[in-house]
């Protein structure tokens, strides 16, 4: 049997892995356009510690930059909520570094690695596709790991994610210390429209700063420095690079098959609505892929399988998560401002400090049912204002 992955991010590095862990004796063939592993950068790098451990125990440790223990989130308003959990809960990784070494695991698992080789066409019914040259290849089953932009899917009977906002990220050299133990979220429309921006330190005098936005992320950058919310004199720190990419809010794609094809990460929709997070999801699913891909009855049952367990597992979350992501999305910042005040009181943050960092929906009913108790008539009245922008 020959199983094809396009696509070297961590959703087809992590699938290869797992299926030569499961059935060595598989065909398995990696397929990826550039010419190096973890390039283009894209993300941001910030993981659980519970995925990092439970998926690549053997690995994340060399590729960590820092660990992290908690979150600074400040409004356009000066509102602040701090959460400190006291412990390290994730990690900031060297995304290039991370995916190298995992496609080093996966070659020595056995996987054929081709890289500069791009997958240019795809033909279901016949299962054969095309590269970039005119070389011809042939598969049981065709995984599409081709990242948010999913070039693939419609020739495949699929539809692509949705949810996409541009988004940007540049890492900056500073002049003087930032406490590195947290990651800083700022929410302000005028430089995050429908999102959010971010600080994440690499180091005690470096940092990775970014936001998604709806429009104009690079203009939005220059307007984040000038008003250096954190007060870390990012407008004097010496930038060394930027490099842009797509957040996914969108949730999954109805169905993540088409005959023997199946989509998988960024390309089927499996990340955080809520924070456009992909490797926590992202990692269950190359799993649950790689098992079905074993244990189905027939190759045509792979994707069938793949989807019921994931959304199994999933499901619940996701929507709780998109609800919330929209209901966000739909506030103005007077409103997330006086939420967030409200909030600040009602130990909702021990709540949060509480929850698990990858699966919200325990932590978002906990903060609905703490904010009502506080402030039922200020909450409800804001709520309603949001689902009216949300729905009108």
């Amino acid at each position: 049997m020959t199983i094809v992955v396009t696509g070297s991010g961590p959703a087809g590095l992590t699938y290869a892995l797992r299926l030569a862990e499961l059935q060595a004796s598989s065909d398995i063939i990696l397929l990826e356009e550039h010419r190096q592993l973890g390039y283009p950068p894209h993300c941001t790098g910030l993981v659980s510690l519970s995925t990092l451990q439970r998926e690549y125990p053997k690995l994340w440790k060399e590729a960590s930059l820092t660990l992290i223990e908690g979150a600074n989130i400040r409004t356009r308003h000066g509102v602040e909520l701090s959460i400190d959990v006291g412990k390290p809960i994730a990690a900031v990784l060297d995304r290039r570094l991370f995916e190298e070494l995992l496609g080093k695991a996966v070659e020595a698992s056995g996987v054929t690695v081709k890289l500069d080789t791009q997958v240019k066409s795809v033909d279901p019914s016949r299962r054969r596709g095309a590269l970039k040259g005119g070389e011809v290849f042939g598969y049981d089953i065709l995984v599409l790991a081709t990242g948010a932009t999913a070039p693939l899917n419609a020739l495949v009977g699929l539809e692509r994610p949705k949810g996409l906002l541009p988004a940007v990220n540049a890492e900056y050299q500073l002049e003087r210390a930032v406490e590195h133990r947290y990651v800083y979220v700022y929410i302000d429309s005028r430089v995050a429209p429908g999102f959010f921006a971010w600080i994440v330190p690499l180091s005690e005098y470096r940092v990775r700063v970014g936001l998604g936005a709806t429009s104009k992320p690079i203009e939005r950058l220059k307007l984040l420095e000038k008003l250096d919310p954190f007060g870390i004199n990012l407008a004097q720190a010496r930038r060394l690079q930027v490099y842009g990419g797509l957040i996914l809010t969108g949730g999954p794609l109805k169905k993540y098959y088409s005959g023997r094809v199946v989509a998988i990460g960024d390309s089927a929709g499996h990340t955080k609505p809520t924070t456009g997070g992909g490797i926590a999801f992202t990692s269950i699913a190359a799993r649950l892929l790689a098992q079905a891909s074993v244990r189905a009855d027939s190759w045509d049952d792979v994707g069938p399988l793949f989807q019921a367990r994931y959304n199994k597992i999933i499901q619940r979350e996701v929507k709780l998560m998109l609800l919330a992501r929209r209901l966000a999305s739909s506030m103005n910042d007077v409103q997330i401002s006086k939420l967030l005040s409200i909030l600040q009181g009602s130990g909702v943050v021990d709540e949060i400090a509480r929850g698990h960092m990858d699966f919200h929906g325990g932590v978002l009913v906990a903060l609905a049912k703490k904010s009502l108790e506080t402030k039922p008539v200020t909450i409800a009245a804001t709520l309603l204002q949001a689902l009216l922008r949300l729905f009108f």
